[in-house]
């Protein structure tokens, strides 16, 4: 039987609450001497092994130092988690990053194929011998300093290249912590050296563009993520395709579907619409191509021709653009873009409101332009459910130079909201949305002088997370049993 031992003695501070208890082993050479003593003790009598497991694990879950009724933890301890998710440790100016992590971990078939993937086969090794210039984007030799296209644009630092398969694994580490740790916020300077190399338009430690980096790290994860689910889920990873067509105003014929590029998120302009709906009919908007600009209709052509006459037949056209019904992502990501560069080189942030609501209709959006009766041929008809719900947010505080980027997201498992902010996960309020995230102006008044003034809101929603309702069946992930983590 292994002897009942105390694990520890009454404290002797003054003022200490009765029956508390401070460690024996309060010195590191105490420590040191009782780590030996059981450790000598479990080689001599291995039988007892499971018992002082048992008890060292009761031990330790027992002896946790709470936060207790005033959420205070002393200096120097780590802060518990206090909430489902865990705050990411600011390395210098990467909130950008912590922002956009946070909400790729939310995502959960991202996150399991992250956690799950084996290693793709490395890609060729390509030497840079050039480098691009950010102002005319010309390729320049790495022996001149400067570009000799516009010799204004200075050359950048050249990065050393990551190691294949480094990031991918990074970023498995993070979730990981983020699942299973108990503090209340994880480092993250290892993940943020892995993308060192991504491209960004400034280095990884400094302020860069969230929706940037999203587009960056995505693509290398497409290189670095094998399985065949996995690979697919991240490829196929909040990708949306808006599609054009031209339809005549003056006959009933219509040119083919151009199926546009898939992109990672929906772009809308946020300038002097009000509202997300308005901002997305306005991306959608088409032209009315007229005059010098009338485009041939080939059918009519045909007839006319065929009539003995000669030369194609042009027509006034309309070009209408439409988002890709039939592949719409079960996590849908809008990019407002708040950013605008001016004449002069400079940029500028567009601090205009723009309402967005928690649900989405997209159905709307992806219907492509009826046909003409003269066809004989039925529109799109019966649409599958393409209601989306607001899941998350990125928010911009502050200018283009100077700002902050933090998120809103929702807890799917709790049902409330959380505002992280870099190492801070607190709980938020959704009455507060249109405060926190719709931009736009504020009234102020001074408490001296009763003055009232209006300012502009600095902090506005930058990126917009909705997920789909009820999302077409997905493949489950077969493969994802079978892999193997990445050495």
């Amino acid at each position: 039987e292994w002897p009942k031992v105390a694990v520890g003695r009454d404290s002797r501070l003054g003022g200490a609450r009765q029956g508390s208890k401070v460690p024996l082993c309060e010195t590191d050479a105490t420590r040191r001497a009782g780590w030996a003593l059981l450790t000598t003790t479990l080689r001599v009598c291995p039988q007892l092994l499971p018992k002082v497991a048992t008890d060292v694990l009761a031990f330790a879950e027992g002896t946790r130092l709470p936060a207790g009724e005033w959420d205070v933890v002393p200096a120097g301890i780590p802060k518990p988690r206090l909430h489902s998710s865990v705050g990411l440790r600011n390395q210098g100016a990467t909130c950008y990053m912590n922002a956009m992590v946070q909400h790729l971990f939310f995502d959960d078939a991202l996150r399991n194929a992250i956690l799950t993937a084996p290693l793709a086969p490395a890609p060729p090794v390509k030497t840079e011998e050039t480098w691009k210039c950010s102002i005319c984007t010309c390729d320049n030799d790495w022996g001149f300093r400067s570009c000799q296209v516009c010799e204004t644009g200075e050359r950048p630092d050249k990065v050393e290249p990551v190691p294949h398969g480094v990031l991918l694994r990074q970023l498995r580490r993070v979730f990981r912590f983020m699942m299973d740790s108990d503090l209340q916020a994880i480092e993250t300077a290892p993940l943020v050296e892995s993308c060192r190399d991504l491209g960004l338009h400034f280095r990884v430690t400094a302020q860069n563009d969230s929706s940037e980096f999203l587009d960056k790290l995505l693509e290398r994860l497409e290189k670095e993520v094998g399985g065949a689910w996995q690979a697919g889920v991240i490829k196929a990873a909040m990708r949306v395709r808006v599609s054009s067509q031209l339809v005549s105003d003056e006959c009933p014929h219509r040119k083919p579907v151009n199926a546009g590029v898939f992109e990672k998120s929906f772009k809308v302009n946020v300038e002097r619409h009000g509202t997300l709906e308005r901002a997305m009919e306005d991306a959608l908007a088409g032209e009315l191509l007229t005059g010098d600009s009338r485009v041939e209709c080939e059918q009519c052509s045909q007839d006319h021709q065929a009539n003995g006459g000669e030369g194609p037949v042009k027509r006034a056209m309309r070009q209408t653009h439409f988002v890709d019904g039939e592949n719409l992502p079960t996590r849908l990501c809008i990019h407002m873009k708040r950013f605008r560069f001016q004449g002069n080189g400079a940029c500028v942030k567009l601090n205009d409101r723009l309402a967005f609501p928690t649900e989405l209709d997209m159905a709307p959006y992806t219907r492509a332009p009826e046909e003409g009766a003269a066809e004989g041929k039925e529109g799109n008809g019966e649409k599958a459910d393409m209601m989306y719900d607001l899941v998350g947010i990125v928010v911009h505080s502050g200018q283009f130079s100077f700002g902050h980027y933090y998120s809103f997201a929702h807890d799917p498992a709790t049902g409330k909201w959380l505002r992280l902010d870099d190492d801070s996960v607190t709980e938020m309020d959704p009455e507060t949305l249109e405060h926190e995230c719709f931009g736009g102006t504020q009234t102020t008044v001074n408490r001296w002088t009763n003055f009232v003034y209006k300012t502009e809101r600095s902090a506005s929603a930058f990126m917009l997370f909705y997920k789909r309702r009820h999302p077409p069946p997905e493949p489950s992930p077969t493969s994802a049993a079978a892999a193997t983590p990445v050495a």
